[in-house]
């Protein structure tokens, strides 16, 4: 077996019980980042994500050990080998995130990343609705991985997202910025797609713009069409792709980032996944090699 092989595609293990697992985590998710907007309730956004989070943990640890009884495979402390690490890193990220909302605010000074071209991007309320759909493509690609018990790729997803996190945040700490690339066109929270933009911009966020370089939406987004990409299935990854970037245009034209914030999310995003692939899934499946090598010589 090479690292290549072992760092590759992973064969899914599909079941009833992980379709239910992921119907149950896709209605949670859409009511949450559709239904607060709608009825401009905030709190049900937060405490739907928390939900879908919670599902993601438990059905993961439910099917591991259910296809790890049905196969015969070893448990370490009661779960599959590998199952423990992307718990931790899955567990890893809360933290981090809750520690998102304090740094959005003034710390030691911001800087300007508007430049030339944001003046001239129209506003296009509709893109809203993959800027709130980011949210339920964290928890869907998490729960899709872990529910199929992909665990070398669900170890990677959650590692990657742990390490972007942790470059954005440095940023906002030693390079803080402020800013949105233009006013929005006059009318931009008429009708019903507006509605939902004025829930981002003064309901959820606050209108606060302290954190945006690098735009966390272009990060994720990034990052799950990458895990996606590696699925080898052109429907479901080409869909995801184009979610991705539909995400990315969001940014730009809901005016909730400027260009630079969402190029560097990009650069932060190519870089987590790729340190979170060499170090959870091609270094340990090279030092397994070697050491089938050495038991071998």
């Amino acid at each position: 077996m090479s690292a290549s092989v072992e760092s590759g595609y992973e064969p899914a293990v599909v079941t009833s019980a992980a379709r239910w697992w992921s119907s149950v985590l896709l209605a949670v998710a859409l009511v949450g980042c559709f239904g607060a907007p709608i009825l401009d309730l905030a709190p049900l956004q937060d405490w739907a994500m928390k939900l879908a989070t919670l599902i993601v943990l438990v059905g993961y640890v439910v099917l591991s050990r259910r296809t790890a009884h049905a196969t015969g495979a070893p448990l370490v402390r009661g779960l599959p080998r590998g199952a423990w690490s992307a718990i931790i890193l899955m567990l890893a990220y809360i933290p981090l995130a809750a520690a998102y909302a304090p740094l959005n605010h003034p710390l030691f000074g911001a800087h300007s990343m508007v430049s030339h071209w944001d003046q001239y991007v129209p506003t296009i309320p509709l893109f809203v609705i993959p800027y709130q759909g980011m949210y339920v493509g964290i928890v869907a690609s998490l729960g899709f991985f872990a529910f199929r018990q992909l665990h070398r790729q669900v170890r990677t997803l959650a590692g990657s997202f742990v390490i972007a996190m942790l470059i954005a945040e440095s940023t906002f700490v030693l390079f803080q910025t402020h800013g949105v690339a233009a006013e929005r066109d006059a009318g931009s929270y008429g009708g019903f797609f507006g509605h939902m933009l004025e829930y981002v911009n003064v309901s959820y966020y606050h209108n606060d713009n302290f954190s945006t370089f690098p735009s966390m939406h272009c990060a994720y987004a990034t990052i799950f069409a990458i895990a996606w990409y590696r699925r080898r299935k052109p429907l479901w990854s080409g869909l995801v792709i184009v979610f991705a970037v539909s995400i990315i245009v969001a940014t730009q034209v809901l005016h909730e980032h400027v260009l630079m914030d969402a190029l560097y999310g990009m650069i932060v995003a190519t870089v987590a996944y790729s340190l979170a692939w060499f170090w959870l899934e091609y270094r340990p499946a090279l030092q397994r090699e070697r050491r089938a090598g050495a038991s071998a010589g």
